[in-house]
């Protein structure tokens, strides 16, 4: 009943070329795609944001699929506009092609031509790419959008004029547009009812709260507080986290449901959690941490993340989480009667009692109040859980073997080898395995030789433990000390992890080296070429050791070793420039003149 092409034409027309169509749908691009990035731009903050927050959620779905639609729609309404308007989009208009009426081309296009012919191009385009198969296999080169609307793409060489349309063809193609129209108007209401639950995390939220968002260890700690106020539930997780009472995936959890569904205080506190879950990612450390201060540069979650990047800003003390990061960090600094007083202060906080009684043992124990802690550590052991006892009695073990290795007994690696015999477990930490082995040792030879204690190390926790043993070993001389962590760090292929051979060197970089030492630091650098946070460190404290020596030389090869990229990630570009000044360089040879390792070896 109805051909192919159903509108009567001459097959003298001019038919635009084929290459010319091309150029002026590439033409169009350039010139519509800076105006829908500008309309867009509020959709696309929202996709970037949920793709930051959650990529595999199907909120990030969902608003990726209206960024689509929306792009189509902006080209339906913009290319009907100028089809009615001037016969052809800027790109053909360019390059003197004119859509125009099959049966008429003298005439303009009708309104109901041109949003039928825009709205079949899409649709064919988006799945099947069918107008670039057409326009090449079809004889007038008319796709189905062109024949359905009644329209052909001609250039202005020539134009000649056809029928009028039969009425059969303009029966077909009202009926098409009806159906067109009703499509386009169901995908507008669907998309915008869809959008909007999206945009309130809807469908998250579903999600969390079918898989039980809510940490069994932060609800408890926030009933027997007798607090309720959600708000302070995040805090109040990243806190217990800090202190090893829940795990990454509970706070990932609990970040997620505060990102999904309370206002933008609280998220600064969603993100600062996931910044310290990605602490050992650099870069996404450092992006979660400055978005926790994107919305109110006062607030807690924003102070706390602020010191987190720089230790020397003010310690905040408003928040839970703030009084952990004080006790910790004194207790690490060596101000152990302020730490003292805090964990004591601590005992009485729900939650964090086990975290206190521990902290207050190690904080005797490192003020030499012997008795004292072991006291406490005597009436603590029962009451606590079954890993925590046992990581208490490892660290007791390793403190009273650092003071008396040799033959004698020692309780708390005792009561270790007691409690995992009792319990008939399997030793899964490699820092208790640790603690064995080295009480084994003194107990036989009366000292440690730490040769294949690194073979134990597992997590990154237990090397920190590992290497600050060997540094604290009071019967081994400061030469011995330097020989086994230079041979760590140096020498001994067989060490691992790598993370070991990187504390080790830190470490051994912590004194003062000779020009023989920190030679060999720069060679074993130019070798390594690792791209890892913990290696720019090992950057900085060499770089400052060769400039307290007065070694140009070695600080000039040390500037070089960072590739740009890496440099300005991990904030290496400071302390690059202050190094030039103090050769007497200009400050700008950094990003112009001086050569990454990957530079040079490319040269070579």
């Amino acid at each position: 009943m109805v051909d192919q092409d159903i509108s009567p034409h001459k097959k003298t027309s001019a038919i635009a070329p084929v290459g010319d169509r091309f150029l002026a749908a590439a033409f169009d691009a350039v010139i519509f795609t800076p105006i829908f990035s500008f309309i867009l731009a509020g959709v696309f903050r929202h996709l970037e944001r949920v793709y930051f927050m959650a990529p595999e959620s199907f909120e990030f779905i969902v608003i990726l699929g209206v960024s689509v639609m929306l792009i189509c729609l902006l080209t339906l309404c913009l290319e009907t506009f100028f089809l009615v308007w001037k016969g052809a989009t800027p790109g053909q208009y360019f390059f003197k092609i004119r859509v125009v009426d099959a049966s008429y081309p003298q005439g303009r296009l009708r309104f109901s031509q041109a949003f039928l012919r825009t709205f079949l191009w899409i649709i064919e385009l988006i799945p099947l790419a069918l107008p670039l198969m057409e326009i090449f296999s079809e004889v007038d080169r008319r796709p189905l959008h062109d024949r359905a609307a009644g329209t052909k793409v001609i250039t202005l060489k020539k134009i000649e004029s056809n029928h009028p349309h039969v009425l059969e063809a303009h029966f077909v193609r009202q009926t098409l547009l009806g159906v067109s129209l009703f499509i386009f108007v169901w995908m507008l209401i669907t998309t915008a009812q869809v959008y909007h639950v999206a945009l309130d995390g809807g469908f998250k939220k579903s999600e969390l709260e079918e898989n039980s968002y809510f940490c069994a260890q932060v609800t408890e700690s926030m009933a027997k507080r007798n607090d309720q106020d959600r708000s302070k539930r995040i805090d109040q997780a990243l806190a217990l986290y800090f202190v090893g009472e829940i795990s990454e995936d509970c706070l990932h959890a609990e970040a997620d449901f505060v990102l999904w569904t309370l206002d933008e205080g609280d998220k600064a506190w969603a993100y600062l959690a996931k910044g310290m879950i990605k602490k050992y990612d650099h870069s996404q450390y450092k992006s979660y941490l400055e978005k926790a201060c994107e919305n109110d540069a006062a607030a807690e979650p924003c102070k706390i993340a602020e010191y987190q990047l720089d230790s020397s800003r003010p310690m905040p003390t408003n928040s839970q989480t703030a009084q952990i990061l004080m006790v910790t960090t004194q207790y690490e600094d060596g101000k152990y009667s302020k730490a003292e007083v805090l964990f004591k202060s601590l005992m009485k906080t729900p939650g964090f009692r086990n975290f206190a009684q521990q902290g207050l043992v190690k904080t005797l124990w490192a003020e030499n109040k012997v008795e004292r802690a072991k006291g406490a550590y005597q009436s603590i052991m029962v009451g606590l859980p079954e890993d925590s006892r046992n990581d208490l009695s490892a660290w007791i073990c390793h403190e009273e073997l650092d003071q008396s290795c040799g033959s004698e007994a020692v309780e708390a690696c005792e009561d270790l080898k007691r409690d995992i015999a009792d319990e008939r477990r399997e030793i899964n930490s490699s820092f208790i395995g640790l603690a064995l082995i080295r009480e084994k040792e003194c107990r036989q030879t009366g000292a440690v030789s730490y040769v294949q204690f690194h073979q134990l190390l597992e997590q990154k926790e237990d090397v920190l433990a590992f290497v600050q043993a060997i540094a604290r070993d009071s019967k081994k001389s400061n030469s011995e000390r330097d020989t086994i962590l230079q041979n760590l760090a140096f020498r001994d292929e067989s060490v691992r992890p790598g993370f070991l051979r990187l504390m080790a060197l830190q470490e051994w970089l912590k004194h003062p080296r000779s020009k023989k030492d920190l030679s060999l630091v720069v060679k074993f650098l130019e070798e390594k070429k690792t791209r890892d946070l913990g290696w720019i460190k090992v950057y900085q404290k060499a770089l400052a050791s060769v400039m307290k020596i007065g070694e140009k030389e070695l600080a000039a090869k040390i500037i070089g070793l960072p590739s740009m990229e890496m440099a300005r990630q991990y904030d290496f570009i400071d302390m690059q420039n202050k190094a030039l000044a103090w050769m007497g360089k200009s400050q700008n040879r950094i990003p112009a003149s001086v050569p990454s390792v990957d530079s040079r070896e490319s040269s070579r």
